[in-house]
């Protein structure tokens, strides 16, 4: 009886360690934007990815170059640059904005040198 309820106790508990990260999460399939990896060559070194946008939305940007320089930058509809991301030789970058306008946005990511694999994904916050 006793080595029951241990047992019922330790796989609980081992399955609350596994499950509770897991329900509060905030970054849900419906807050994904956009979830993109890309790998550049010399045929292929720069991209553009297009997020549309309303008014006020709030997001985070997170862009992964695996440990090489690459360019960045977000623009809106209009093509101007959005909070002065405009960005040469990072490695990372992580941020949060807020769409000043409603429309499609553009992030882009470019390379000199061919190999670098970028990841890019942008929720909803």
């Amino acid at each position: 009886m006793a080595f029951t309820i241990v047992g019922i106790v330790a796989v609980s508990v081992i399955s609350a360690i596994i499950l509770l990260p897991r329900l509060t999460s905030t970054t849900t399939i419906a807050n994904v934007l956009l979830d993109e990896t890309v790998t550049f060559s010399e045929e292929f070194y720069e991209q553009d990815f297009y997020v549309q946008l309303a008014k006020g939305e709030k997001i985070n940007v997170k862009l992964d170059a695996n440990g090489q320089p690459v360019g960045f930058r977000i623009s809106d509809p209009d093509g101007m640059t959005v909070n002065d991301v405009d960005l040469i030789d990072i490695y990372t970058y992580e941020d949060q904005m807020i769409a000043p306008v409603e429309g499609t946005y553009t992030f882009y990511v470019g390379t000199v040198s061919a190999g670098p694999k970028v990841h890019i994904i942008i929720t909803k916050v």
